[in-house]
């Protein structure tokens, strides 16, 4: 379908959907396809001008600033192809002036040291008659031939004062796969995609045959290394960090050797002539390594809405917008979500009843280019969507364990879940409710392994490596609220508030909170082992006095502004276990001033609204309900602020039944795979069948419930 590429030309794939069209990674908008239609059926536009009309339709532009004409009009041919239309003809270009093969090549003809032939310049082409005298050079005596890799290009003739032009070289932009290189590097596709334009390859190196002056090559290649990364970036924006190169098996490389590069390995034999060579690279900046591996930051709401017919799957509007570089694990992932939506909360062999099926799922779960992330993120973006459609999102977000202890004989990277030596994995999941309980989706999970108290023998050092992991753990809960303010960005005309229990209660949170201009809210009750303080002012004989007072202590002396308001209390198992039952409270709420911890001196107080809800003096309970809820949305103190916000948090409790969901309605605990790596994939694709399956069942048989309030 897509020809013969050339081996430095990154590949364009283009896949369809109903109203989008897909080049590599970037999604073109269902009006833009409307108006290429338009354009090939009209056929008064020339390719040339259709590539910059759709590179200024979608923003398709360099680090420049300047529009990728080239890269567009590379990909016109897929793109005519998807649609069933033909191309307009292409122009032949105007001949002007002597072509490369008349074009008189230098003979220059010396012998000697490099002390004799003078300073060699390095003379970078831009003119018509440089080009053409490259082009000449490499016919005439370059054992190749002329290079005709497209894309970016830097070529330099090499010129002394003694004798002339006597070769040049030039760099291209990299391939996209070279087994030598990537093993060298080691970085993920992500990275490989987003970085591959720092890489460059010599494709062509000439030294006139005339020319006998030792230790020329290196010379040149150690000069050139060097006013590369200058010259680079200043045409293309880019700093290279690698360069790379491919020598024939009949040279030695002793030039490269020399210039500092070094062998990695060999080429596979598809370039010219099918034959392998050798691979040197050589490093432009010591820390090149590190730079090619950093993966780009993933921006929520960067793919346009997907215009999809009303038949679509709902694999195809969740997972349909992921952004893995590689087209057919794309394709992979969706078929995955198609094979749980046929048969939710199955086994694998019952998912996947063909064994070619079997194979193909379980490859992908164990293929290390993948990740949880790239599995999830598409999703998000279908959040992102239904979020818009919102006034006001709650994003709970809370912690459970998964017990795999039967597994562990056949499963690597479990870890421990408590001091019984039961085995399994953590999960924090984040998870997106409107006010009426809806869930919207999953917007956060991540799951780890927690290592077990080998080697940890005295009880100071079992102490410290406790505190330690828990100081590590507790992140999940900065990560969740960086997951809202992400949804808030993309969502500027939707409220997000995000939702945590009170193991969130933490003071930075806040701080982090009023830092980022308010772009999400935070609502967490407060944990009382922490003794949080408020800053309270108060009068007597006209003089102002300012004290600290504990906040639980401060709310026990307001009135209530809120009594008969009805709690519902969830059932829970386990240690804490408890029936499920109907709580009446009464709630107070006032405007503080929240005083930092201790290990904060120089921070200042924050202003947050408490809200404190216990359950009233005649319950018969053993354990009376009390609520103290921090909330940084709040607006005047009043019965109606109260309550809403109390409803806000009781969405804490719906994300306890999608745990429920998991847990019960997916197959989630009897999951055979080789690694906890799997699993964690796994149980990405579980946890958004579990949101579908909770979605269906609230929608089905499920209708707000009246509160019963009296003020």
């Amino acid at each position: 379908m897509f020809g013969k590429l050339s081996p430095h030309l990154t590949p364009v794939c283009v896949f369809l959907y109903k109203g989008n069209m897909r080049v590599g990674t970037r999604v073109l908008q269902a009006k833009t396809v409307d108006w290429l239609r338009s354009a090939l059926l009209g056929g008064r536009l020339t390719r040339s001008g259709i590539a910059r009309e759709l590179c200024e339709r979608e923003n398709w532009r360099n680090r420049m600033g300047q529009v990728c004409g080239a890269s567009a009009r590379k990909a016109l041919p897929q793109l005519a192809e998807q649609l069933g239309l033909e191309l307009p003809p292409s122009r032949p270009q105007p001949v002007r002036g002597p072509q490369a093969g008349q074009v008189e090549v230098p003979r220059p003809q010396f012998q000697g040291s490099l002390q004799a032939l003078g300073r060699v310049r390095l003379v970078l082409v831009s003119t018509v008659p440089q080009r053409r005298l490259w082009r000449a050079m490499l016919q005439a005596q370059h054992p190749q031939g002329e290079a005709r890799a497209p894309g970016k290009r830097l070529t330099y003739l090499l010129e002394a004062p003694t004798a002339g032009v006597l070769g040049g070289l030039s760099f291209v932009a990299a391939p996209m796969r070279l087994r030598a290189r990537d093993k060298l590097i080691q970085w993920s596709p992500r990275a490989r995609g987003a970085n591959l334009e720092r890489v460059l390859s010599n494709d062509r190196f000439l030294i006139l045959e005339d020319v006998r002056v030792p230790n020329l090559a290196s010379h040149v290649l150690s000069r050139a290394a060097r006013q590369l990364r200058r010259d680079w970036k200043q045409r293309y924006g880019v700093e290279p960090l690698l360069l790379e190169t491919y020598v024939n098996r009949r040279y030695r490389g002793t030039s490269y050797q020399s210039a500092g590069w070094k062998k990695r390995g060999k080429t596979a034999g598809r370039g010219d002539r099918g034959a392998p060579k050798a691979v040197w690279t050589r490093r432009l900046r010591r820390d090149w390594k590190g730079q090619l591996c950093r993966e780009p930051a993933r921006r929520l709401g960067q793919f346009p809405p997907l215009e999809l017919e009303a038949g679509a799957s709902w694999a195809e509007r969740e997972l349909g917008r992921s952004d893995m570089p590689d087209r057919r694990l794309r394709q992979r992932l969706v078929g995955l979500g198609a094979a749980w939506e046929r048969a939710p909360g199955m086994a694998l062999t019952a998912v996947f009843p063909k064994p070619a099926e079997q194979t193909a799922a379980y490859r992908f779960l164990e293929n290390g280019r993948v990740t949880g992330e790239d599995m999830l993120h598409p999703h998000r973006e279908a959040l992102a969507e239904r979020c818009r459609e919102e006034g006001t999102v709650l994003l709970a977000q809370d912690t459970t364990t998964l017990n795999y202890t039967g597994l562990r004989a056949c499963t690597s990277g479990l870890g421990t879940l408590g001091p019984k030596g039961s085995a399994g994995l953590h999960v924090h999941a984040a998870v997106a409710f409107t006010e009426s309980g809806r869930p919207l989706g999953v917007s956060g999970l991540e799951s780890w392994a927690r290592s077990g108290p080998e080697g940890v023998r005295k009880k100071r050092a079992r102490q410290k490596a406790r505190q330690l992991r828990e100081q590590r753990e507790s992140r999940r809960w900065w990560r969740g609220f960086e997951q809202g303010t992400e949804l808030g960005q993309v969502c500027p005309a939707t409220r997000v508030i995000v939702v945590g229990d009170r193991e969130s209660d933490l003071y930075g949170l806040f701080e982090r909170q009023r830092r980022q201009d308010g772009q999400a809210g935070l609502l967490v009750r407060a944990c009382k082992g922490r003794r949080p303080r408020v800053r309270v002012e108060t009068q007597r004989n006209g003089v102002t006095r300012v004290r600290q007072r504990d906040l639980f202590a401060y709310m026990d002396d307001l009135e209530p502004l809120v009594r008969g308001r009805v709690v519902r209390i969830g059932s829970r198992g386990g240690k804490s276990s408890r029936a499920k039952r109907k709580a009446h409270t009464e709630i107070r709420m006032a405007q503080v001033q929240l005083r930092p911890p201790r290990r904060l001196p120089s921070a200042k107080p924050l202003q947050v609204w408490a809200v404190d809800v216990r359950e009233e003096n005649d319950s018969t309970a053993e354990e009376p309900l009390r609520w103290l809820l921090l909330s940084s949305d709040g607006g005047p103190v009043s019965a109606e602020s109260a309550d809403r916000i109390v409803g806000w948090y009781e969405a804490r409790w719906l994300i306890e039944e999608f745990f429920r969901a998991l847990k019960s309605g997916t197959r989630i605990k009897d999951r055979r795979l080789r690694s906890a790596e799997a699993l964690r994939k796994c149980l990405v694709l579980d946890a958004l069948s579990a949101w579908r399956t909770f979605d269906l069942c609230r929608a089905r048989g499920w209708t707000p419930a009246r509160r019963r309030v009296t003020t």
